[in-house]
């Protein structure tokens, strides 16, 4: 029969830490990347690379998120999107917001015509903002875009 053990509040700390540390060097990421990068086995407080361990991950996440020690910027959640009608106070309001969307097609007189594919949802939603930089079609193979 397999004992199951907990870790010690400095261990909790260690796997805290560097977390932070991953999301700190580059965000924003996905619950599920920060997940990988700690079952690297080279970590003082790697988790194993299961439920559990992903379980683990997420918790200790959202606990950090909710005490502010991680912005919830720094981590993405591709799969939740909100439905908002636009608004604006004055028509005034309106068109200025309007005139923000203008972007010039970089690619409408180029030879030629560049996408970013990613196989994975999760990463297309931390590459997303650099292909908007470049005006660059992002789509993920996992949603079949």
């Amino acid at each position: 029969m397999m004992t199951r053990t907990r870790r010690t509040r400095a261990q909790m700390g260690q796997l805290a830490a560097q977390m932070v540390g991953v999301l700190e060097d580059d965000h924003p990421q996905s619950a599920r990347h920060v997940f990988y990068r700690m079952t690297d086995p080279r970590l003082p407080e790697p988790v194993a690379k299961s439920e559990r361990g992903y379980t683990t991950v997420q918790r200790l996440l959202v606990q950090m998120r909710r005490t502010g020690i991680v912005p919830y910027a720094w981590v993405r959640d591709a799969g939740r999107f909100g439905y908002f009608p636009e608004a604006w106070s004055s028509p005034a309001d309106a068109v200025a917001a309007t005139a923000k969307l203008y972007r010039r097609s970089y690619w409408a007189s180029a030879p030629v015509y560049v996408e970013v594919w990613c196989e994975s949802r999760s990463l297309a939603g931390v590459i997303s903002a650099d292909c908007d930089a470049g005006r660059h079609h992002a789509a993920d193979c996992a949603r079949g875009n």
